[in-house]
């Protein structure tokens, strides 16, 4: 476990039990949409950028519950643009040359209710799972599975699947007073966790992370048993996306007031022109801070936030700001004073100097300072300017930009 600054993060990647599901691979062809949509146009749905087959893009659709209707443009007819998938919810259709396609009804199901009890035996604390596998994460049950025909094409012959994961962990007694939640950084594709039986979160999307307040469903001084269902049989692309609990989870914990998660942003803006060597220029950082009241009584607070340079050496005056009040149950961003940075060291690909910023929240009294919680992030300053092609030929010379191939001009990195 790792203690940093009054918070604590504990990465719980290791003795996790596993069970894989018995999901049958499924052959989608036009028989899942009963309805022909072909010879007509179908709008409200959305541009799918990355398919390029007409049978990826049946595939992709029939695999995705939500999904009500899929259209591949084979660029004739007068369809536009060619060579294109569709898919989604569609408000109407009308007649239009140069489409294939289809539909269906679907019904997708309700979430279940924050802290509602798990109705299967697999997330109960007291289930038997010693028969299933252990393992560390990460992992990826859909690679571990035997190629088949029946699986589609699009994502290489091997079945989607789906899987229960199982991990026991303790929480002290102490941690009953302040905010401790999990996060994932990554369960491909959907998921849905239980604590102690109960609800706490369903996540959707195999490439984002997410994390869950745990307080109402944990259980302190105690053991408590996380179960985690993760459905990958409606993966996200066309592509081989995997399945599985794929990236670490962290247990964290931190003070009832505290800094919230992905809560501080420091854009930076220069206030001159850079040296001769592109290297330095003067700079202001317009630091924005969240901070969270997750106790039952309104809290009163200082934020400091503090950028040191590479050596260590503070770099511009401490920005502060006093927040008199802040009620239960509410979050606040803040806008702190700006801090000039006078001669700033400018990131680069050749010279990626970064500098780091300090956010701490706590109390003064009789002038003594004392933190509650705090952060450390590492940023850059950097300025970058986008010229027309007339204009002057060296004002993108350090600016860097990578382009996917022009089948997909929609993904710029």
């Amino acid at each position: 476990m790792m203690t940093t600054l009054g918070r604590s993060s504990q990465l719980l990647d290791a003795g996790w039990r596993f069970h894989v599901g018995s999901h049958a691979p499924v052959s989608c062809n036009t028989s899942a949409f009963p309805t022909d949509r072909s010879m007509q146009q179908c709008f409200g749905l959305r541009l799918q950028a990355q398919v390029d087959h007409q049978q990826s893009c049946l595939e992709q659709c029939c695999g995705d519950p939500s999904c009500e209707a899929w259209q591949w443009c084979d660029g004739t007819g007068g369809c536009t643009p060619a060579q294109t998938c569709w898919m989604g919810a569609f408000s109407s259709c009308s007649a239009s040359g140069g489409w294939v396609g289809g539909s269906r009804s679907i019904t997708p199901s309700p979430p279940p209710s924050p802290g509602a009890a798990c109705a299967q035996s697999s997330c109960q604390p007291d289930y038997n799972d010693s028969a299933w596998r252990i393992l560390d994460l990460p992992h990826d049950f859909v690679v571990e599975g035997n190629f088949t025909s029946r699986a589609d094409m699009a994502h290489g012959y091997l079945p989607y699947n789906t899987g229960w994961y199982r991990r026991h962990f303790f929480l002290s007694a102490e941690q009953a007073d302040r905010s401790v939640w999990l996060t994932f950084d990554g369960v491909q594709r959907a998921s849905v966790a239980y604590l102690n039986g109960k609800f706490i979160g369903s996540h959707l999307s195999g490439y984002t992370s997410f994390r869950y307040a745990i307080e109402s469903a944990a259980h302190f001084g105690a053991d408590n048993v996380l179960a985690v269902f993760v459905d990958a049989t409606a993966p996200d692309g066309w592509w081989y996306d995997g399945g599985g609990i794929y990236r670490h989870v962290w247990l964290e914990s931190a003070a009832k007031v505290h800094i919230a998660p992905w809560g501080v942003y420091l854009p930076a803006q220069l206030t001159s022109a850079p040296d001769a060597a592109g290297q330095r220029a003067a700079a202001l950082v317009h630091a924005n801070v969240t901070v969270r009241n997750a106790g039952s009584s309104v809290a009163a607070f200082q934020v400091q936030v503090t950028i040191r340079d590479q050596a260590g050496h503070e770099a511009g005056k401490k920005a502060v700001l006093d927040v008199p009040r802040l009620g239960a149950g509410d979050s606040v961003t803040l806008t702190m004073p700006p801090i000039a940075l006078d001669v700033a060291s400018l990131w680069s690909v050749e010279r990626p100097y970064l500098y780091q910023a300090t956010t701490a929240v706590g109390t003064t009294t009789n002038g003594r300072w004392r933190e509650i919680d705090s952060t450390v992030e590492s940023f850059g300053v950097r300025s970058i300017k986008h010229a027309a092609p007339d204009s002057n030929p060296t004002a993108d010379s350090n600016c860097v930009l990578r382009l996917s191939p022009a089948r997909w001009p929609y993904y710029v990195i």
